[in-house]
């Protein structure tokens, strides 16, 4: 299953873009145990963009409740 990650800039967001390109990296650096991108970030129009794949242990598995989750092995840092 993939999911789409989109952060729109608006105004004179679009002047500092480093800090979108922060919140995103700090985002996909916290859902690692889970998944990982696709490809890097990208800025497309006012919006940056990136695709998200489970981990292929993750994929296979029924989702549990929190309570039954013990230890959730990493899939891999992100290449960039």
């Amino acid at each position: 299953m993939k999911v789409k990650i989109s952060l729109r800039f608006r105004g004179r967001e679009m002047a500092h873009q480093e800090f979108g390109f922060q919140v995103v990296r700090k985002f996909i650096q916290e859902i690692t145990p889970y998944g990982h991108p696709d490809a890097e970030p990208k800025l497309v129009g006012k919006g940056l963009n990136v695709m998200i794949s489970r981990c292929p242990e993750q994929a296979s598995q029924e989702p549990r409740p929190a309570q039954e989750r013990r230890d959730v092995s990493r899939c891999g840092e992100p290449e960039w």
